[in-house]
């Protein structure tokens, strides 16, 4: 009885065990290391080149969607090795309906499938603790895909370690038209005011807005072509894009490490860009020559640890010792220089009267106002997805 207790007992913390990545130790190595330097919040990927990929090997196209979903999986383990707390999938646009019947079906019945294996407990999404929300125009499609999204968004609402937004019969301009449209009922209907709605309630509205969800950060556009198709139009105004010219299912670890860099030597001029008025006030804020500096070592410390990798790889035994040294001085270089902080700029000065700043509102209205918004917001949470 005791034995049969501490099995059970085993058992019981082997569920409660966090699950292991499922990257081995060089790739976990290499995510520490990059991790070390900001790691977006928020990452959103434009999946582009299944069929592509499938073409160019004879295959059926929906061979290269099942790799493509495959590819999204693996993508959201090395997002949650990462830190990174929200991913946001473009899996299917509304234009996506023009193309042969055949793809559309099939595209219908993997998505089916792979939302079926999502309720799985054994299932990596469930094990890991990330949260699955399914946002589009979800009225266009078959109830049985439906009733799948309805489960899969249920069983893991209470998730709370990552959160996966998958864009399914989407378009970003169908998202903010969306949005438009329940304001301007709220409006009609009292639960509003007009001075109510400013950019920060309209992007609360849109599908991909949710409770905790930090804000877009990273973009990532596969296959090489340099634009975004209707996809996060609003959220990306103030993101890092980054366009990679291999195909979806062809993305490795390596590639998408590279990218983090790409976003890790933006981030200074972002911010800048961000917060215009404080880097002037500074004398030039975060785009000085130190956060530049800084960048600038981290990609030669980087390119050097590769370096001196691959030398190992390729060199005599007699030599090995010394590349592998100095390979590893370059990456503790790399983790030393990106834990030095950058000099914040100073704060923005207040302004008593901005030119054409829009009316601030009667002190004695704003309880009222924000009250409406909040209760309208509650409600808007509660009835949106499920």
């Amino acid at each position: 009885m005791d034995s049969s207790s501490s099995t059970a007992d085993a058992a019981e913390q082997g569920r409660a065990a966090p699950l292991a990545s499922g990257l081995n130790f060089f790739q976990r190595a290499l995510c520490a290391v990059v991790a070390t330097g900001p790691v977006p919040k928020h990452v959103a990927f434009i999946m582009d080149g299944n069929r592509r990929f499938a073409r160019q090997r004879g295959w059926i196209v929906a061979d290269g969607h099942r790799l493509g979903y495959d590819k999204l999986e693996e993508a959201l383990r090395w997002c949650c090795e990462l830190g990174v707390v929200a991913v946001t999938v473009f899996a299917f646009s509304i234009e996506n309906f023009k193309r042969e019947p055949e793809e559309v079906d099939a595209l219908m019945a993997l998505c089916e499938e792979k939302l079926r294996r999502m309720c799985d407990e054994e299932h990596m999404v469930q094990r890991r603790g990330v949260r699955v929300r399914v946002v589009g125009d979800l009225g266009r499609l078959t109830p049985s895909l439906r009733a799948e999204m309805q489960n899969v968004m249920r069983l893991t609402q209470d998730n709370t370690q990552a959160l996966l937004n998958v864009c399914f019969s989407y378009t970003s301009r169908d998202e903010i038209v969306g949005a438009v449209r329940r304001l301007a009922a709220a409006c009609t209907e009292g639960k509003l005011q007009p001075a109510d709605v400013n950019e920060a309630l309209v992007e609360q509205c849109l599908y991909t807005a949710a409770p905790g969800c930090p804000p877009l950060e990273l973009l990532v556009r596969t296959s090489g072509e340099r634009r975004l198709s209707d996809f996060m139009l609003w959220q990306s105004a103030k993101a890092c894009v980054a366009f990679t010219h291999v195909l979806w299912p062809e993305l490795s670890l390596g590639r998408f490490l590279l990218l983090i860099l790409q976003y890790q030597l933006a981030t200074p001029h972002l911010r800048a860009a961000l917060r215009p008025r404080a880097a002037a006030s500074c004398g030039g804020g975060v785009r000085g020559p130190t956060a530049d500096a800084k960048g600038a070592i981290l990609l030669l410390l980087l390119l050097g640890a590769a370096a001196a990798a691959a030398a190992a790889y390729f060199a005599e035994a007699a030599w090995r010792s010394h590349a592998l040294a100095a390979a590893a001085a370059c990456a503790l270089g790399w983790v030393a220089v990106a834990l030095l902080p950058l000099p914040e700029p100073a704060p923005p000065p207040l302004a008593d009267d901005d030119a054409g700043a829009a009316p601030k509102p009667d002190a004695a209205a704003a309880p009222a106002a924000q009250r409406r918004v909040r209760d309208y917001l509650a409600q808007l949470n509660v009835d949106r997805f499920l």
